[in-house]
Order: C-alpha cells, then structure tokens, then sequence
C-alpha cells in the first residue's frame, strides 16, 4: 500500500573521499527523482531536504522521493518548470524562486501559490534568490532589466491559514521595490543574506552593494567593512544559515563578485570549496591559503588547495549541509550525492581469505591463522611473505595456534601427524624447542592459548584437555575436563573461548556449556554452567562462542552464543539475561566480544558488526550505515591490534576497527507523516473534501465517514543521520495504552477503526538510544458512525419517542374521558327509565 521505498546507490570511491572516510549516497532519476540537473537543495525545520530541479520540485525523507510535478491544469499544482532556489519563512511556509515568478508553497497541504497571479505588482519572471527574515519579511530578487531586480514582500502573519481556506487575495500583501543609490547599475544580481541579516549583492556591472534594510536604498560599498572571519589571506562571509557563505581575498579585486567563491563548512570546521565544472571538492586550509602562486591572477586557490573529495559527476552550483552534518551536492544531469562521514572507521586486509584464530607479530606483521599455517602478512609492504619459522623450525608441524608472551617468547600449538605439539621460542636464544605436554586433536577445531596474570600459559585443547604450563619453574600439568561432562559425548567437546577475570579465575567456553576453573594456582576445580548442571537454562544454547568478564561488575561475565545472541550472566545469583535480534541484535550468533575505551561491547556476529552499550542495553548495527562490513564473522576471529584497536577475522578477511573517540551529539528525533492512505487510497491534501483539517500548529486531523476506516500512515524521521538504523513505535489512543514496536518499518496499518475519536502517537529513535528521551507525534483520528449512529439520528429517536409518548398519553387521556361520559350517559339513561316509570305508574295511579 505503502510507496517503493528507495534503495540508495553507495559509490565507493578509492579517491581523496575513501582517505578521508567519506562516503557517498547517489539519488537519481532512477531513485524517483523528477530529473537529474539539480538546482538548488534546501532542508526544512522538519528535517525534509527538498530538491530543486529543471522539471519541478521533490521531497527526500531518508529512504524515498516524493514528486511534485509541474501542472498547469490543476488548481494548487506547482506550474513553474525550473525551481532556482528554496528557503523557509517562520511559519514554515516554503518559498521558491522559479522560472513563472516567486511562489509559496505550504509543505502540510501541499498548496501552491503562484504570487504573480495573486498581485498584479509582481514580476512574472525568473527568480534567483528569496530570503525570510525574522520579522517576517521576503527578501525576492528576480529578472527584470528594468527594474531594479530586487523587492521586499511583506506577508500576512496568517498566510498559511488562508491557503488552506482558499481566502488568499492582493491585499493581504504589502510589496517595495529597493532604490538604487548613486552609481548602481540595474538590475542587481546575486542576492546574499549574511549571518548577522545584513543584505549585500553585485549590480550589473558586478560591483559589491549593501543595501540597507530600512530604506531599502542599495549603495556600493567596501565588503572588508562586513562581519568576517580572516582565514589566511582570504574572508570568509557566512550567509544567514551559518555553514555557507562566499570566499574573497582582500585585494583590488575584492569588489568584484565574480571573484568571489561558494564554500561550505563541515561540523567538524572542514572549509569546502565547490566549484561548477570540475569534480574535485577542494579543502582549504591555512597554511595553503598563506602561499602566492605566480601567474593566476583571479582565484588562485583553486590551484593551491588538496582535495576534500572527487565525485563521480560534474556538480552543479547547488550544495547544502544538512543537519547531520552531511554534505549534499547536486549535479548537472545526474541527481544529488550525499557525502557523509563513514560511521565506522575502519581498514580490511586480506580480502580474500577467511580469517579465524590470527595473532599480530612483531615488525608490522599478520598471522591469518591456522587455515594459513606458513604465511604472515606485512602490513608494510601488503604482501603474503613465508612464515618466520618455516627456516628455524626443523618439524615437520602445522602451526595451529600462536600466543606472544608478556616477556617476549612465542608459543605455539602445532600438529605433526595427528598429534598436536606445544612449542616454544625463546626470545633470549630465537630458537625453537618442543615442550612436554600431550594434548588430542580434532580436525579443524582451534586451540586456545592463554597467558594468565602469574605468568602461565595455558592450553585449553578438545576431548577436554587442559594444560597448565609454569616456564618458571619448567613444569606442565594435565587435566581431563571431559569427565564434567558425563551425560554428553567427550570425543566431540570443543574449546571454543578462554579468558581470566579479575579474581585470576578461568572460563572457557565449550560447545556443551560454560566451565570455570577455581584455584587455578593450585588444583584447580572445575564448575559447569549450562542446563544439565543448573536444572533450568541458563543461555538459550550450550553452545559458548566467546565469553568476557564485565570490567565494571565482578560477578558479571559477558557470553557470546551460537544462536542464542548475547547473554549477561550473574555468577552470583545464578541467573542470566538474554539479548537477542528481537532487543535490535543484528544476528543472534556472536562470535566474539571485545570492550573498547568507551565502556561498549563490540559483536562480531553471523551478520556484521554490533556495538552494545551495556548500561542502556542499546545496540547499534552497522549493516546498513557501513555495507562493506555486512559479512559472516568467523569463530575465535576477534582480538586486539599492538595499538589497541579491535580486530575481527571474518570470511572476507581481517576488519581493522577503531572506535569514534568523539561521540556524536545526540538529539532526539522528529517523526514526519509522509502519506497518508484511506481504504488503499492515498489522500490528496490539496482537495476540500472535509476529510483533512490541519490545525494552526500543523497538526493532523482526519475526518472520515464510518465506511472509510481503513487507516494506512507512512512516517519518517528525516533529520536522522543514519535513516535505515532508526526504530519506530506508535500507538492509538484510547484504543491501546500500550506501544506497538514497528522496528525499521515506517508504516502502521489500522483496519477497521470503530466509530470514535483518535490520537495516533508515533516515536522514533536511534537504535544506540532509549525510548525514554524521544520525542512524540500526534495526528488526531475522528472515525463517524453510519447514519443511524449519529447524534442527529439519535435525536431523531428521541424526537420520535416523545411523538410516540405523547401520542400515546393523548389517547390513554381521551379513552378515560370516554369512559367517564359512557358513565354519565348510561346514568342518565338510567334516571330517564326511572322517571318516565314513575310519571307513567302516576298516570295510571288515581
């Protein structure tokens, strides 16, 4: 019911943007967008960017265009071909400049008012720039020789209201052209509002103007004398939205305005340069911006600046910052790109390998693993070389595990024929030499290593061996975990994970549960944690894939599940807390578990990388924001990199991740009614039809007879940095108090809604956030009752009950009167026989 939702077109680019870690969104025509040359963009107070182009105007919520095509034949239909520019008034009003003259549109009804048609006073050509200020005035500048080419236009504060009503008429306007001061030459061209209000443009001879806003006189004038930031040798004007402005050096050329240029600044301070007809987005900086380059005479930092980024197409003049921070630029043919920063920062290697138990050796060095057993790769040189010790050792082994000590001797677990040996590197001697322990084998099961904060080294096999070796004092010690395993089959236990917590115990996982190993100095004692042993499930499988201890909470331990998701069990209490895809889990089989600086836990999983913030119990999934990362991690592929940084090994190579050091400042999101569907048919705001009311606070009323109550409701929250990782919610009231969870659906399907009125809720928020901060959208419902139901139709019973009342009262009263005058009447007919007897008996009587 609901419209295609658009699935953008990620561009990877091995340019300057991939260095900067950038990456870049296409919309085009094939996105749905009216056509390709993109002419202006602008995003709204709601958060909608609106896209301007050469065959009419569309909306962008994040996932999908809505179009409003040019339309000469239907009243309130936009009639101008070419949207030049788009800018916003107080009440949130759109206004926009086109090719037929200014018109405003109201983006709730989704009216449009050609103003030329309304007030005969103004112009019926091309608009360049329109700027709103605070006190309510617009700001035209528009295509006339003859005039003065730029007037102000005063509106009424209740515009939006007599456009929904259809009231609109001339005098509700008051419009002043501006005065050219002495020596302006008309028109005027390129119209600025700058940050502080003040009002410059170039006249026809592109010579600098201010013009004042009070008389409205527009005089030549010095541009050092505006509000400027000094940024080297050059200045930068920042106009009225404060991420833009115009770039020129303070020299002879400073007042001609072609000398100036468009820039664009970044959150994080970056300077953008963006110049139409050539794809490079230049970064200035100060120290280039200090240099003298002979022989160019006009601009010469063009020639001086690195690149920011180099996009696919020829960019257009039209480019914004939304609020996110992502830079959007438009192209000439080919649609928008939306270049944002990648919200992980991250490198692969090994592409084409799959990466489980790898270990980082010294001089810049990889071991891929045991499924690489005699190769390393150098970060260096990004080559495969031949492992270091396939010259010095003389077995004849296959390297199945490595660990590098804290003293700086390696220790590996090799194979050699079907017995796995424990081999050590001196770090004094650089000589291998074999160490006495026994351990069994299964074919392609890992082998975990361990240094533990005494000093020894572990060896965790399968068929449950456990090692415990102490190079102190050269001795080696043995132990059968299998025999905690009566009930299962001890050829098939596999060691899957071992760590130490801060109280110096073992765990280590297994694929038939968790064990702990007390005392480990000593005898060490072993404690099984799955269902067998507790009586009631702990996890939700045996199966253990990676475990760590919570640094914060001693008796908190952190498991990783094969199919079971994330579990947080309280050593304790004995019990344990599951977080699963329903809690926003990407995949419920987790691999590994690694903590960075910041107190989150990094997922490895079946289905890319998941960041959990144990505090909220959020997580935050990359599947979308970062695609090249959506890959099958592996099983002990998870570590740390000699810096620091978190490695995970997966099927498509080694994922080098280093967790953002600033955290994005958070604000709660705005959910948006994009389309709105009755009976499968979308509502055409535009029509009178008595079905939509919106309120003076664009609020939502829906007013729809009892036979039209199938309700469908598209939403979107389109000030969302990362749209495809927000979660919705809503609810309707009063028919439920209770939140329907709808995920990453943007739509709520209502069949039929009894008679009654309605508050539709609806929330939204980043997947890494709580529902206790956003923010709620309301849209009221009133569902009427047939007919016979209605407050007309039961005054009508009522009228008519009285009638009957009445009626019947009537006749109750006339049959009593009837039967007291059939009374008299039988009484006087008695009296008459009485006395007719009597004077009758007289006469005969002497």
């Amino acid at each position: 019911m609901l419209k295609k939702t658009v699935i953008p077109i990620l561009l990877l680019h091995c340019l300057a943007g991939q260095a900067q870690g950038l990456r870049v969104q296409a919309i085009t025509v094939a996105d749905g967008l009216s056509q390709g040359f993109v002419s202006c963009l602008f995003q709204d107070s709601r958060g909608f960017v609106w896209i301007g182009t050469f065959n009419g105007l569309n909306r962008y919520d994040g996932y999908q265009i809505k179009r409003f095509d040019p339309n000469n034949s239907l009243p309130w239909s936009l009639k101008g071909n070419y949207i030049n520019c788009i800018t916003e008034d107080r009440h949130g009003l759109l206004w926009l400049g086109t090719d037929k003259g200014p018109v405003v549109f109201d983006p709730h009804s989704e009216r449009f008012v050609h103003l030329a048609e309304t007030i005969p006073t103004l112009p019926n050509a091309a608009v360049n720039q329109i700027f709103t200020c605070s006190d309510g005035r617009v700001w035209i500048n528009h295509q006339q020789p003859a005039t003065s080419g730029v007037l102000v236009l005063q509106p009424p504060d209740n515009l939006a209201d007599l456009i929904r009503k259809g009231r609109l008429n001339s005098r509700a306007f008051q419009v002043q052209p501006v005065i050219l001061g002495v020596n302006v030459k008309r028109p005027l061209l390129t119209l600025r509002m700058l940050q502080d209000s003040s009002l410059i443009a170039g006249d026809a001879d592109y010579r600098h103007c201010r013009i004042d806003a009070g008389t409205r006189i527009a005089e030549h004038s010095n541009p050092h004398t505006l509000l400027h930031r000094q940024f080297g040798n050059y200045r930068l004007l920042y106009m009225v939205n404060g991420n833009q402005g115009v770039v020129f050096r303070p020299d002879s050329t400073a007042d001609n305005i072609q000398n100036w240029s468009e820039f664009l600044q970044t959150p994080d301070g970056e300077i953008v340069l963006l110049r139409a007809g050539t794809a490079r987005l230049l970064r200035m900086d100060t120290l280039a911006s200090h240099r003298e380059i002979p022989g160019y005479s006009r601009m010469p930092f063009y020639q001086q600046y690195p690149a920011f980024f180099e996009l696919d197409q020829l960019p257009s003049y039209a480019a914004t910052i939304d609020l996110a921070g992502n830079l959007w630029v438009g192209t000439a043919g080919f649609g928008v790109r939306k270049i944002s920063r990648r919200k992980l920062d991250y490198k692969r290697f090994l592409p084409k390998l799959s990466i489980y138990n790898f270990c980082f050796l010294p001089h810049g060095q990889i071991w891929p693993g045991n499924q690489y057993p005699h190769q390393v790769f150098d970060l260096h040189t990004g080559q495969m070389e031949q492992a270091p010790w396939v010259a010095d050792l003389t077995l004849d082994c296959f390297p199945y595990s490595i660990l590098l000590a804290q003293n700086g001797d390696w220790w590996m677990v090799a194979l050699k024929g079907s017995r796995l040996l424990v081999l050590k590197k001196d770090h004094r001697t650089d000589k291998w030499e074999e160490w006495p322990a026994s351990l069994l084998w299964l074919r392609d099961v890992q082998v975990q290593l361990l240094e533990d904060t005494r000093g020894n080294i572990w060896v965790s096999g399968n068929k449950g061996n456990l090692v415990r070796i102490r190079p102190k004092v050269g001795l080696t010690d043995t132990w059968d975990m299998s025999v905690c395993f009566p009930e299962s089959q001890a050829d098939q236990l596999r060691s899957t994970a071992l760590t130490e917590d801060r109280q110096g115990n073992l765990w280590i996982g297994s694929n038939q549960g968790l064990i702990q190993v007390t005392t480990p100095d000593t005898k060490p004692k072993f404690h099984i944690w799955n269902k067998h042993k507790s009586g009631t499930p702990l996890f939700k499988t045996d199966w253990i894939l990676s475990v760590y201890p919570d640094s914060e909470m001693p008796d908190w331990l952190w498991v990783g599940l094969r199919g079971g998701g994330l579990a947080r069990l309280n050593t304790r209490t004995r019990t344990s807390m599951d977080f699963t895809i329903k809690d926003g889990l990407v995949n419920n089989v987790v691999y590994g578990i690694l903590p960075d600086s910041f107190g989150f836990l990094w997922l490895s999983t079946n289905q890319g990388l998941s960041r959990f913030d144990p505090h909220n119990h959020t997580f935050y999934n990359y599947i979308y924001s970062e695609p090249g990362i959506n890959i099958e991690f592996n099983t002990g592929g998870y570590g740390y990199t000699p810096s620091g940084d978190l490695a995970f090994g997966g099927i498509e190579g080694l994922f080098i991740v280093r967790p953002n050091h600033t955290q994005q400042q958070k604000r709660p999101l705005n959910v948006q009614v994009t389309d709105v569907a009755v009976n499968g048919q979308y509502l055409d705001f535009t029509r009178n039809d008595g079905k939509v009311r919106i309120h003076p606070d664009n609020l939502l009323d829906l007013q729809l007879p009892y036979d039209q109550n199938n309700l469908a409701v598209a939403f979107a929250a389109p000030a969302a940095g990362d749209p495809f990782s927000v979660q919705y919610r809503y609810r309707v009231q009063p028919l439920s108090k209770y939140w329907i969870p709808a995920g990453d659906q943007r739509s709520a399907n209502l069949v039929g809604i009894p008679p009654g009125q309605y508050t539709i809720e609806l929330q939204a928020k980043n997947s890494d956030d709580d529902w206790s901060s956003a923010r709620t959208t309301r849209m009221y419902l009133t569902v009427s009752p047939p007919w016979y139901r209605s407050l007309w139709a039961y005054a009508g019973y009522a009228l008519l009950a009285v009638l009957v009342f009445r009626l019947y009262s009537r006749m109750v009263r006339k049959r009593i009167t009837l039967e007291q005058e059939m009374a008299q009447l039988k009484n006087l007919d008695t009296f008459k026989n009485r006395f007719f007897a009597y004077v009758s008996h007289e006469f005969k009587t002497p």
